[in-house]
């Protein structure tokens, strides 16, 4: 049997895995992958057979005579952590390999953005037949919509028209509401799917975005038991902050074909990894403090003045410390609180007028008083530039 080293050394890079973690799926010594990776020793065919179980792959993948010739081809590329996680769900429930996935995925991507395509003309004709059943029955029904939705579904339609699955991002300024048509469709897919996937936490629906596999729950079921149910852990799993592949390869290594041992091993470590991360989060925010600490002490003294309108302006403008928008997933406030050297504040729109006020008709309510002017949102615009400047050259100067 024919083997080439450079595709054992490109399958387990698009695997994730290390040669010492192949080591271990496989019971070979490291540095006997080492040579073979390295080409500096040729492995004996049952050894190759044990690579490609360990890896999720077929003997030929290693053969330069199929995986370079146009009988079949390699297909390798980075993808994100939360996508490695769906693999090692989807291969633990449906005994299925990333080979095998990756075989299909074409076929489910042309499936998915077909539909998407259809949801524009689908949605406009659901509408006209509610109409034509109002008519019928006497009720007298109009489209109706702000101007926002009617351009956005003006640009719904052009994305399909010119076979853009992911829908169009509205231009700067725009304030039309455009979807994207392939996150609409999965989504109403997976609705029909009986609770068994989910896209609760999969928040990478606007306009124009290739989505990835991050926040999309694969196997509710699974992810429930390995988890127990703990929001946290299954969380993190879907978010890719936790390796799934790692529990398992653990677990099996230690249960032994035990069931029920198997998914308590998972469970064990997979709260070992949140308790790991939420440490590593905690280590990261008490030096950030210590930098923040540090720098401020340097121009609270070279700008009194200065700092003391910044706070001023802070309290007067801004929500209270630890808010964040809506759109801020778990993830990104995980992040924002475990870097307060960025020192990360949000204005509340409640206490100015806002930079673009159109004139009130005349007779309608009177002008609402604010407690800040636009001038103080400039006016803290311009302190927080200065911090960010002065932040930079304390960073480099720590270097």
């Amino acid at each position: 049997m024919a083997f080439k080293a450079e595709l054992l050394s490109e399958k387990m890079k698009a695997c994730g895995v290390s040669q010492k973690q192949l080591a271990e799926r496989t019971s070979f010594d490291v540095r006997s992958i080492s040579r073979w990776a390295n080409g500096h020793q040729i492995p004996k065919p049952a050894s190759i057979l044990k690579l490609a179980e360990a890896l999720g792959c077929s003997l030929k993948d290693f053969d330069p005579d199929f995986a370079d010739s146009m009988e079949g081809v390699i297909v390798s590329g980075r993808v994100s952590a939360a996508s490695h996680n769906a693999y090692a769900a989807m291969k633990l429930v449906f005994n299925v390999s990333q080979t095998q996935i990756l075989e299909l995925a074409p076929i489910l991507f042309a499936t998915v953005a077909a539909r998407a395509l259809q949801i524009p003309a689908d949605d406009d004709a659901f509408v006209a037949a509610q109409e034509r059943e109002a008519r019928n029955r006497g009720i007298r029904i109009e489209r109706c919509g702000s101007l926002d939705e009617v351009e956005g579904l003006d640009l719904d339609c052009k994305a399909a028209n010119d076979h853009k699955c992911f829908g169009l991002e509205p231009e700067h300024g725009s304030t039309a509401i455009a979807r994207n048509l392939f996150w609409e469709a999965l989504s109403r897919m997976v609705a029909q799917a009986d609770n068994r996937v989910s896209v609760d936490m999969w928040q990478q629906d606007w306009p124009g975005h290739v989505p990835d596999a991050d926040g999309f729950n694969p196997h509710v079921a699974l992810l429930d038991l390995v988890a127990e149910g703990d929001p946290e852990i299954i969380r993190r799993l879907v978010r890719g902050e936790l390796r799934f592949s790692t529990s398992i390869d653990k677990a099996q290594i230690a249960s032994k074909g035990d069931l029920n041992q198997l998914a308590e091993l998972i469970r064990k470590d997979l709260a070992d990894q949140a308790a790991a991360h939420r440490a590593m989060l905690e280590d990261r925010r008490r030096a950030s403090q210590a930098r923040l600490d540090l720098w401020r002490q340097g121009y609270e003294r070279e700008h009194p003045e200065w700092a003391q309108e910044y706070e001023e302006l802070t309290a007067a403008l801004c929500h209270p410390a630890n808010w964040y928008p809506a759109y801020y997933s778990d993830k990104m406030i995980e992040e924002a609180r475990a870097n307060p050297f960025a020192e990360a504040r949000f204005l509340d729109d409640a206490r100015y007028p806002g930079r673009f006020v159109l004139p009130r008709p005349f007779g309608h309510k009177p002008e609402p008083v604010y407690p800040c002017t636009n001038a103080d949102v400039e006016r803290f615009d311009e302190l927080q530039a200065h911090r960010a400047a002065s932040k930079a050259a304390f960073e480099g100067g720590s270097k």
